[in-house]
């Protein structure tokens, strides 16, 4: 009896150890502030957590420049510290979608309107937009 609780006891601790974290996790967000060494996103397909603390891994390069409003996939290491926001460490980036960018005058162009006369002498009024 005690050989069989023994036997058991091995194989359970053998059957336990040998459950393999993952190498790597893959996860999708978009860029909420950009610190020194780290991003905060906000994030699209974790069910661990909606946003997380991202910081680099020291030999990693980034080949642009961080931005707010960026969508970035990250590849992750597994430890995953417990916190709100879950702080993680990239060890790959990209950039799947830059920030949506427009300038003052694009936004008040597409805004602003003015009135034309018109033959009737009633006035028309156009989109500065339109041309």
């Amino acid at each position: 009896m005690k050989r069989a609780a023994a036997l058991l006891a091995m194989l359970l601790l053998f059957a336990t150890g040998c459950q393999k974290e993952p190498e790597t996790i893959v996860l999708t967000g978009t860029v909420e502030e950009v610190n020194d060494h780290c991003v905060l996103i906000s994030t699209e397909d974790w069910d661990h957590c909606d946003r997380a603390i991202v910081t680099f891994d020291g030999q990693m390069e980034i080949p642009f420049n961080l931005m707010a409003g960026q969508k970035l996939r990250f590849t992750i290491l597994p430890t995953i510290e417990q916190t709100y926001p879950a702080q993680v460490t990239a060890i790959k980036v990209v950039l799947l979608k830059e920030e949506q960018t427009s300038s003052r005058d694009d936004d008040i162009r597409q805004e602003s309107s003015f009135a034309q006369p018109r033959e009737d002498g009633g006035m028309q009024e156009e989109n500065l937009a339109d041309g």
